[in-house]
C-alpha cells in the first residue's frame, strides 16, 4: 500500500508541478500580452498624434497655396540681393540696347522678413522677404519711365514708395529730359539654401 501511496503522491506531485508549470506559462504570455498591448496603444496615439498634425499641415498649405500661386503669376523669385542685382544690370543692357538716350543707377539699400508674412506659416512655407532699393534714371521722357516700371515688374515683384521727376535742361535734341529719384520695395522668397541677406 505504501508504494500505491508513494505512486500517487509522485502522480499528485507531478500533476501539480505540470499545473504550477501551466499557470506560470499562461501568466507570462498574458503579461507579455499586456505588455504588447500596452506598446500598441501607445504607437498608436504617436500615430494619432503625427496625424493629427500632418492634418494640420495640410490644411495650412491650403489655405497657402493660393497665395504662392498668386507669388507665382507675380513672378516673384527668391531674395537674395544678388538676384536683384542681376535683374538691375539686365535692365539697364536693355535701355543701353534700345539706343535711346537715358542712364540708370541704383542702389540695393538691404532687405528684411516681410512684417505682414503670417508667422504661424513659417514652418511650412517660405519666408517672404522685402527689400528697398534708391534707383536714379535720366529719360528721354516720363512715358520711359512708365516702360522702366513694366519691365521691372515683368522681372519680379516690385512696388514703387515714392519717385520724384525733375526736368533736366539740355540744348540736344535726343539728349534726356526727365531724371527720376525713386524708391522701390521688393519682394521675394527666401532662398532655398537659406536667409537673404
Amino acid at each position: 500500500m505504501t508504494l500505491v501511496n508513494g505512486a500517487r503522491w509522485r502522480i499528485a506531485a507531478v500533476l501539480l508541478l505540470i499545473g504550477c508549470s501551466a499557470v506560470f506559462v499562461a501568466g507570462s504570455y498574458f503579461l507579455r500580452a499586456g505588455d504588447d498591448r500596452r506598446q500598441s496603444s501607445q504607437a498608436l496615439l504617436r500615430s494619432e498624434a503625427i496625424l493629427l498634425e500632418l492634418r494640420e499641415r495640410q490644411r495650412l498649405l491650403r489655405i497657402d497655396v493660393p497665395h504662392f500661386e498668386w507669388l507665382e503669376r507675380a513672378n516673384v523669385f527668391d531674395a537674395r540681393p544678388a538676384t536683384w542685382v542681376e535683374v538691375m544690370d539686365g535692365v539697364r543692357a536693355q535701355m543701353d540696347a534700345t539706343g535711346l538716350p537715358g542712364s540708370l543707377r541704383y542702389q540695393l539699400l538691404g532687405s528684411d522678413p516681410y512684417t505682414h508674412a503670417r508667422p504661424d506659416t513659417d514652418t511650412v512655407v517660405p519666408r517672404v522677404y522685402s527689400g528697398t532699393m534708391a534707383m536714379e534714371a535720366d529719360l528721354l521722357h516720363e512715358e520711359r519711365l512708365l516702360h522702366l516700371f513694366q519691365v521691372l515688374h515683368a522681372r519680379g515683384l516690385v512696388s514703387v514708395e515714392a519717385c520724384t521727376l525733375n526736368r533736366i535742361a539740355s540744348s540736344e535734341a535726343l539728349a534726356p529730359r526727365v531724371r527720376a529719384h525713386c524708391r522701390l520695395r521688393w519682394y521675394g522668397l527666401t532662398p532655398p539654401g537659406g536667409e537673404a541677406s
